[in-house]
């Protein structure tokens, strides 16, 4: 039986209250919870004309990085204006870019109940699911979203990963049709409940993070490699890569998403069992074809970097810099502009304002030519790498950084302080 809106908004209450009480109890356990998938929510805007986002499932399709004993999933509504209810959601093993209903059985539940209301700007996470999740698992995220009025969807718009929409509830109805689709909605986030010396790397970045021009469904982003490579380290397996990238992500001011300062504690410090961040922004405010609305100087974007290391440090977070790689012959390449991104990586290069350095830069450079790319990790515009190239970026990443912050150690910027 379809349950109303009405009787969805007055179980919210009880919902909360039981989710409270579960947090409170996973506080106390020997295992520590610890995310293992993740992306950065941002607003998807409902097309006027088209069509209405309610009545249909959405089938969220990600990969994995460290393994997990139990389960939960965050949904989001971050960006909505009104509550959004959520009737059903499954949990399946998957094939990239692959849709098989018969696998979508796993019910996920809130509170205890198979629905949940989210309200505006918030988030909600499930129960834990028992189930064990392999590490590097494809799995899918479903859920049946009824008929309601929804201006803007919560969505991560380049998911470089084939999704599928389709109208009514396709748990009950199998046979009706589902639309391909290459975003992510109403999912943030995948914590599994791990060993406990698990912790988490975020990526935090832009586009080049995001993934654009990678082989859509084949997980080729360099944080994706950098999971793999930390699987095949026995010493590093408990290391989980959280992506939070953002296709045209800026450090200083809004474009698609919210700028990177802005989000900061949102898509690092609340993730479970983050301990590492990975910093890879700016090509978006030098990199602009409306130019009037680049940084105006070096010291404008190192002072905004400096304030995302600064709050990273504050909170006790290893902090990995990763220099801008080049862009010569790109569309919205200008001297100035390429100047400003010599002065950044020099700063991460000689200040010691990080805990260690990814140079980014000098992995994917042309020697002959180092403010472009090299053309074999070069997608076509000159900015994106190919796969190749984002295999180069994960491999220029020094693991004796990543075991000095899986294993604990002081920072050398907290040893300094």
């Amino acid at each position: 039986m379809l349950l109303g809106v009405n009787d969805l908004k007055a179980l919210t209450l009880l919902a909360s209250v039981l989710f409270a009480t579960s947090m409170v109890c996973d506080a106390q356990s020997p295992q520590a919870w610890v995310g293992t998938w993740a992306s950065a929510p941002m607003a998807c805007p409902v097309k006027a004309g088209g069509p209405s986002p309610g009545n249909s499932t959405y089938v969220n399709i990600v990969r994995t990085s460290i393994r997990g004993k139990r389960l939960r999933v965050r949904l989001t509504n971050e960006f909505g204006t009104s509550n959004l209810h959520i009737q059903e959601v499954r949990l399946g093993l998957m094939s990239p870019g692959k849709l098989d209903a018969s696998k979508r059985d796993l019910p996920i539940h809130f509170g205890g109940r198979p629905f949940t209301t989210i309200r505006a700007g918030e988030f909600v996470i499930s129960d834990p699911v028992e189930t064990r999740i392999p590490e590097l698992s494809t799995v899918s995220i479903s859920l049946y979203v009824p008929e309601q009025p929804i201006a803007i969807i919560t969505c991560h718009e380049l998911a470089v990963s084939t999704n599928f929409v389709g109208r009514g509830n396709t748990f009950k109805h199998r046979k009706t049709k589902m639309s391909a689709t290459s975003s992510w909605y109403f999912l943030s986030g995948i914590d599994v409940q791990a060993e406990e010396s698990a912790i988490a790397v975020v990526a935090l970045g832009d586009s080049i993070t995001d993934g654009m021009s990678s082989t859509q469904d084949a997980n080729r982003r360099w944080p994706d490699v950098l999971a793999v490579r930390l699987q095949n380290d026995p010493e590093l397996r408990h290391v989980a890569v959280l992506n939070a990238g953002i296709i045209g992500n800026r450090v200083l001011r809004d474009e698609i998403g919210p700028n990177a300062i802005a989000r900061f504690d949102r898509d690092v410090l609340r993730r479970p069992g983050v301990k590492c961040l990975v910093l890879l922004e700016g090509i978006n405010d030098i990199d602009w074809i409306r130019s009037d609305e680049n940084v105006s100087d070096s010291a404008e974007l190192i002072s905004g970097l400096r304030k995302l290391i600064e709050r990273a440090h504050s909170e006790t977070l290893f902090v990995i810099g990763g220099t801008i790689p080049p862009y010569g012959g790109a569309e919205g390449f200008i001297d100035r502009g390429n100047s400003i991104r010599h002065a950044v990586n020099t700063w991460y290069r000689t200040e010691n304002v990080v805990d260690g350095i990814a140079d980014f830069d000098q992995a994917l450079r042309n020697p002959e030519q180092p403010d472009k790319l090299d053309s074999k990790y070069d997608s076509g515009d000159h900015v994106h790498p190919n796969d190749a190239g984002y295999a180069a970026m994960a491999m220029s990443i020094n693991l004796e950084l990543i075991r000095s912050c899986a294993e604990g150690h002081d920072s050398p910027m907290q040893r300094r302080r």
